[in-house]
């Protein structure tokens, strides 16, 4: 599951025609057989006073330090910047660094929840571990809660400079977006061009629901602030040109046109040319295809590059990426990949999901999103408790996974990822409710008792 989107077999392949891009995706299709999971799960790295920790330091903990300890393991390689350490890989995935210093752990594709279990669970206890060698800290929330934007360091990517400069132009909550924000985003296969419009447009549909199961970031400068999700708040004030739902996945036609020609008009932020980095400064993807980059047509790898600047809640690559979750905690994390394969991999339960969802309109959906930033799963939506809607839906991926019978080395299901989450529905919270009822309770409004 490439970050180019489509693999390195089509890096430099000159683009000649729109039609090239739309049959990436129907060259995409997988069997059943093959289809896999991938996650991408990031950390908030902080200092014990829970301030942000800077890339280097040479009398205290440090991201360079961080990425130092783990890649002297073996088979682990490094990934280089210049002289800057931003990277790191091995059989279990790739480990990246986001503007303000979040870690981001992109999985191998895995069969099933229960391999990713074990991935996910080994690149944790090597975090932990290098972190009790370095004097690191971590928060398990999606929004770095005691730090101003002016007290974050940058990560030295040349590609997040550019996007420093750009972004802002464009929404005035981008740069919290970029350095003080942190989520879990899962990715699916599809197997025809019908499975792919399926679980997209599922997904987009059931998203604002799924957001607001996950909701995991209501400090706001060591206190509770005014939403239970400000990493959803921040990105709606981020880009409307490339972030939120899509209105075509809540109308018909086929998608993967649609979604090349929304793509081919998404202001592109950077290009790739002989390893430099080169601001494109929001000129549109159509208008390169259509004059070319300096006499030369625009290549796949920077097709490629373009869609992993699209972010949007429900991302199409060669597979469906879902992406509005706030970070939560180790015990909490695997109810996110399970919820979405409960509900992708089994087509009783993407049509019961669909279903669910059937009667919301796109206006509906974003407002809802824009809802339940505030107040999580405390609300009414189109006439009944939104909590309700929110049981039914894990019950509807609950059937999903026993269907799907894929057993893990203790003889349990996939069903048992859902118990954590199912267990706070079961009390009508979010994690974002647990989080301010120990805030209030056993850290006794101090909320530097959260630090790990």
């Amino acid at each position: 599951m490439s970050t180019l989107a489509f693999g390195a077999e089509v890096r430099n392949h000159p683009i000649e025609s729109v039609s090239q891009l739309t049959d990436l995706y129907r060259r995409s299709f997988k069997p059943l057989s093959q289809h896999r999971i991938g996650l991408e799960l990031e950390a908030l790295p902080v200092l014990s006073s829970g301030m942000p920790v800077p890339y280097s330091s040479e009398c205290g903990p440090s991201i360079r330090s961080l990425l130092a300890e783990i890649g002297s393991a073996p088979g682990v390689q490094r990934a280089m910047e210049g002289e800057h350490l931003i990277g790191l890989s091995d059989e279990h995935g790739t480990i990246s660094l986001e503007p303000g210093g979040q870690v981001e752990f992109s999985s191998r594709p895995a069969r099933d929840l229960h391999e990713l279990k074990i991935l996910m669970t080994e690149h944790l206890r090597r975090l932990r571990q290098a972190s009790a060698v370095t004097g690191l800290h971590w928060i398990e929330q999606a929004y770095q809660p005691f730090a101003r934007l002016s007290q974050t360091e940058w990560m030295p990517k040349e590609r997040y400079r550019i996007m420093r400069a750009y972004l802002p132009t464009r929404g005035r909550l981008a740069l919290r977006m970029m350095s003080q924000t942190a989520s879990i985003q899962c990715s699916f296969d599809f197997s025809d061009e019908s499975d792919m419009e399926r679980k997209f447009r599922t997904a987009n549909r059931v998203t604002p629901l799924v957001q607001a199961i996950t909701t995991n970031s209501p400090f706001h400068w060591g206190r509770p602030g005014r939403y239970l999700s400000h990493r959803t708040k921040i990105w709606e004030g981020t880009d409307p040109d490339r972030c939120g739902l899509l209105p075509m996945a809540f109308g018909e036609g086929p998608l993967i046109e649609q979604y090349v020609e929304y793509a081919l008009d998404v202001p592109m932020m950077f290009l790739m040319r002989g390893g430099r980095w080169i601001p494109m400064k929001g000129r549109s993807f159509r208008r390169m295809l259509k004059d070319g980059y300096k006499g030369s047509l625009p290549t796949l790898e920077d097709w490629g590059l373009h869609l992993s600047g699209v972010f949007a809640q429900v991302r199409l690559k060669s597979f469906v990426e879902v992406r509005a979750h706030d970070l939560l905690p180790e015990d909490l994390a695997m109810a996110v990949p399970a919820l979405w394969k409960g509900i992708l991999y089994d087509r009783a339960a993407l049509d019961a999901t669909y279903e669910l969802m059937s009667d919301v309109s796109f206006e509906q959906a974003a407002g809802l999103m824009t809802a339940v930033a505030r107040r999580g799963l405390g609300l009414r939506f189109l006439g009944r408790p939104l909590l309700d809607r929110a049981r039914q839906l894990v019950r509807i991926a609950s059937e999903g996974l026993r269907r799907q019978g894929q057993m893990g080395p203790g003889g349990d299901d996939e069903r048992c990822f859902l118990a954590s989450i199912e267990s706070l529905l079961d009390r009508g919270q979010t994690p974002a409710d647990a989080l301010l009822e120990r805030y209030q309770g056993e850290w006794a409004g101090d909320l530097r008792r959260s630090i790990l």
